[in-house]
């Protein structure tokens, strides 16, 4: 949008895995970012619903500390 010269004051989602990398771009584009939701609020829901484990949580944390290196192999 900005390129086609329209003046953006913010970006709306639903939901947002909170990477570093996005984090980073929208704060060095200006743009603020609002979500409803995150991964951290989706795995604590997840796991107060006893629909994952403790063990899970911290599998899943993992991953989204670095998708691109993580390795299920790993985490026992």
């Amino acid at each position: 949008l900005k390129k086609a010269g329209m003046h953006c004051k913010g970006m709306m989602a639903i939901f947002t895995y909170g990477f570093d990398t996005s984090i980073s771009n929208f704060r060095e584009a200006g743009i603020s970012l609002h979500t409803l939701s995150d991964y951290k609020t989706l795995l604590a829901q997840a796991e107060k619903s006893n629909y994952i484990n403790a063990n899970e949580a911290n599998v899943l944390s993992d991953w989204r500390e670095d998708p691109a290196k993580w390795n299920p192999a790993v985490q026992q």
